[in-house]
C-alpha cells in the first residue's frame, strides 16, 4: 500500500490507451468488469466516451488522474439528452484502491462540481453504490427519490452545484 502521505497526481483527458488501466481500476474498485461479458461493455462504454454519440449525449468529459505515468483514477461527468438541461451527472469515478485516503477522490469530486457550475447545472448527481454513498455525503451529496433512467443503481444521490 502507498504510503499515507499525499502524493504528486497529474490531471488529464481520458484517452484511447487508458482503457486496459482504467479497467483494471474499476475491477478492484467496484468490482466491475470480471466476466467477459461485463468486461465487453464496459470496453464498449469507455470508447463511446471518446467520441460521445450526439443522440444520446448532450455532454460527456472524462478524465484520468495519473501517478508517476500510471493512471490511478477515473472520473467523469455527462448528460443524457433525456435528462433535464439543469442536472449533470457523474459517471466513472474510481480510484485505484492502493491510492484511496490520498486526496484523489477529493480532486475528482472537485473537477466534477467544477464542471458541474461551468456547465451551468443546478444539481449534480451520482447513481451510487453502498459502499461509495458515505464518500458522496462528504461532498453534500444526499439520497433523492428524482425519477431519473436509466437508473444505474439503487441509490441516486443529488447535491446543489452552486
Amino acid at each position: 500500500m502507498i504510503p499515507m502521505a499525499k502524493i504528486n497526481t497529474q490531471m488529464r483527458d481520458f484517452e484511447k490507451n487508458d482503457m486496459v488501466p482504467v479497467l483494471a481500476i474499476m475491477q478492484k474498485a467496484m468490482n466491475i468488469g470480471r466476466n467477459k461479458n461485463t468486461t465487453l461493455d464496459v470496453m464498449r462504454d469507455l470508447e463511446s466516451g471518446l467520441s460521445p454519440e450526439p443522440r444520446y449525449y448532450s455532454f460527456l468529459r472524462r478524465k484520468v488522474i495519473t501517478h508517476k505515468k500510471s493512471v490511478v483514477a477515473i472520473c467523469g461527468v455527462y448528460r443524457l439528452n433525456s435528462h433535464p438541461s439543469d442536472i449533470l451527472g457523474i459517471c466513472w469515478f474510481a480510484v485505484d484502491p492502493q491510492y484511496q485516503g490520498k486526496g484523489i477522490g477529493t480532486q475528482c469530486m472537485e473537477w466534477c462540481i467544477e464542471m458541474a457550475r461551468e456547465t451551468g447545472s443546478k444539481s449534480l448527481f451520482v447513481w451510487a453504490s453502498t459502499k461509495a454513498a458515505p464518500f458522496y455525503s462528504k461532498f453534500g451529496f444526499a439520497r433523492s427519490s428524482l425519477k431519473l433512467l436509466p437508473k444505474e443503481s439503487s441509490i441516486l444521490m443529488i447535491k446543489e452545484a452552486a
